[in-house]
């Protein structure tokens, strides 16, 4: 393996019968050095218990209990630095040879470098502007439209304008409550 390997893929297998899970690990292992796919040792996960309690009998045994327990067992292995289509292969080789009552979950993974379409790196537009107003201390941002950086304090300006502006629009569009009419007379407790 390189220095600073890359995951590729996670194979977990699960099942209920703790004597088959380390051959099935090594059988995994075995089958990607075979593909030349740099693996982990197996990684064994804690066992998954479950308990159910069942009532013994309605009448004279109803306050006796009777426990069953259902235990799960994990394990998984990794894959560094290993070809789409080999892991695909390898993925697809160890489902077919496993016996049955054994869970198998994939997790891929796929890392993509950030370099353009022509395998050189974007450019930054405006580093000059961007590393001025960070040197100033304040956080940055470019603007996509106009390539224009903009300070937070800029940003902040602008956001609170578009609120503002939303609140406006949303209180000259909900109508006023009409006042009654001054026609009738209210009685007050000192009024008489």
């Amino acid at each position: 393996m390189s220095s600073n390997p890359t995951l590729t893929a996670t194979l977990t297998l699960t099942t209920f019968m703790p004597d088959h899970l380390p051959l099935l690990l090594y059988f995994a292992r075995h089958s990607a050095h075979c593909l030349s796919l740099p693996a982990s040792e197996p990684i064994h996960f804690p066992v998954a218990t479950k308990k159910f309690y069942v009532v013994k009998g309605p009448f004279v045994h109803g306050k006796s209990k009777e426990v069953f327990e259902e235990k799960k067992f994990a394990g998984a292995v990794q894959i560094f630095d290993g070809d789409t289509k080999a892991v695909a292969d390898w993925v697809e080789y160890v489902k077919r040879n496993l016996p049955s009552g054994v869970d198998v979950a994939v997790e891929r993974f796929t890392w993509e470098s950030l370099d353009g379409p022509s395998g050189k790196t974007a450019p930054a537009s405006a580093p000059s502007e961007a590393a001025a107003a960070a040197a100033a201390g304040g956080a940055t941002e470019v603007d996509v439209v106009t390539k224009k950086v903009i300070s937070f304090e800029d940003q902040v300006r602008s956001k609170a304008e578009e609120l503002v502006k939303s609140w406006g629009a949303q209180a000259n569009a909900t109508p006023k409550p009409s006042r009654p009419s001054k026609d009738r007379k209210s009685s007050t407790p000192g009024d008489k």
